[in-house]
């Protein structure tokens, strides 16, 4: 028996390759999915069967020793998100040719008039689509959606987040009679109905506007108010305690000004952090860090912790920079969402901090420590560099798989 994988174009029937074209018309027996038959050349004569599983086409080769040639056509391009890959893993027994055909990328490309070798590839095609990590992390992301997944999820996410101005290039139907490209500005196409079988480039510069990665923001870099502002010193401090991961999920529970937040923000760069604050002036002061800071990967969560945690997604890690005396309940619906969950308290006075240590111990938390942080900064006095104190701050920290 010998077998071809065969990539058919992205739809219409003249495009496909010569070689496909040869191929197809010297088997005996074509498989595909009901739409890619379709395409066939009209004077192929041979059996045709439906299918459109990999599972199933490798069990009907399996199932039919008989067959002499047999031709898996699949829509596309083998190598672009294609079964073609699931096949070959699944008879790996036989050796399989394969012939390349006109990907879906490639008409989209020539279309726009432009390369795409600098496109980011990411495909929602039946998976959870992270929109905004990839848009934040690359300035060119070229989507493939189908099935649940559509442009308009996309660009509904990017209008959740704040990306309103990104740029949207959407293709559908590309090479068939209701081909259409439709771009402009997310906010331009809400409310617009897609094909989910369609490509779709988003374009937006990456928005996290701090190259560095090691944690101690400036003070003055941040939008500053009433609110409490945690200083350069206690915030590096914290996020070495908490060890963020790129993608992990943080919360900063009475967020003040959101420094800590926006500091773990760009730090779990494909993560998300949720700044949780329950004053209308703090409030406004984190939604302006986050766009002073470009991190759209931050998201405001308005209300009083423990309440305002309902529905978050589990945490990664947890910093308590203001607990209005919910402390206990508080890391207790932290450790129930995550009992594994990295934890640090920020105490200023030495009640805070006895009820920090005592609330953390009592609920389970592991390795529970505190550190002292005192800092001195110069500051001119008559011509004279002066050592100032700022207040000391005590960190109480525990938790993690360690």
């Amino acid at each position: 028996m010998e077998v071809i994988l065969v990539g058919m174009g992205p739809g219409a029937p003249d495009g496909i390759t010569l070689a496909a074209r040869q191929a197809v018309l010297a088997a005996g027996v074509v498989v595909g999915g009901e739409g890619v038959l379709l395409t066939l050349p009209p004077e192929y004569s041979g059996e045709r069967l439906s299918l459109a599983h990999p599972e199933d086409i490798a069990r009907a080769i399996r199932e039919h020793p008989e067959w002499e040639r047999v031709v898996v056509a699949l829509r596309g391009d083998l190598g672009f998100y294609s079964g073609a890959k699931q096949i070959l893993e699944l008879l790996p027994e036989m050796k399989l040719g394969l012939i390349p055909g006109v990907s879906s990328l490639a008409v989209f490309a020539a279309r726009l008039g432009r390369p795409w070798q600098d496109f980011h590839l990411v495909s929602g095609h039946g998976v959870d689509c992270p929109v905004l990590t990839e848009v934040l992390n690359h300035p060119r992301v070229l989507f493939t959606s189908g099935g649940a997944f559509s442009p308009t999820d996309i660009v509904n996410q990017l209008l959740e987040s704040g990306l309103g101005e990104a740029w949207v290039t959407v293709g559908e139907n590309l090479t068939l009679p209701k081909e259409r490209l439709r771009q402009g500005k997310a906010a331009s196409l809400a409310g617009e109905v897609f094909s989910p079988f369609s490509l779709t480039l988003v374009e937006s510069p990456p928005v996290f506007k701090r190259l560095s990665q090691v944690a101690g923001i400036p003070d003055l870099e941040f939008v500053r108010g009433e609110a409490p502002l945690s200083k350069r010193e206690t915030r590096a401090l914290a996020l070495s305690l908490l060890a963020p991961s790129p993608g992990g999920v943080f919360y900063d529970i009475g967020a003040g000004s959101g420094s800590v937040a926006v500091e773990l923000a760009l730090a779990a760069r494909r993560g998300r952090v949720y700044a949780v604050e329950e004053r209308p002036e703090a409030l406004a002061l984190i939604q302006a860090n986050r766009e002073r800071f470009g991190v759209y990967n931050l998201f405001v969560q308005a209300g009083r912790a423990p309440a305002a945690l309902a529905g978050l997604p589990p945490p990664e890690g947890v910093f308590v920079g203001g607990s209005q005396g919910e402390l206990t309940p508080i890391v207790a619906a932290v450790l129930q969402a995550n009992p594994n969950a990295r934890l640090v308290v920020a105490a200023v006075t030495l009640e805070t901090l006895a009820e920090a240590n005592q609330v953390m111990r009592q609920l389970g938390v592991a390795e529970v420590s505190t550190t002292s942080l005192t800092v001195a900064r110069t500051s001119d006095r008559a011509g004279r560099a002066m050592f100032t104190g700022l207040n000391p701050v005590f960190l109480v920290s525990g938790g993690g798989d360690a």
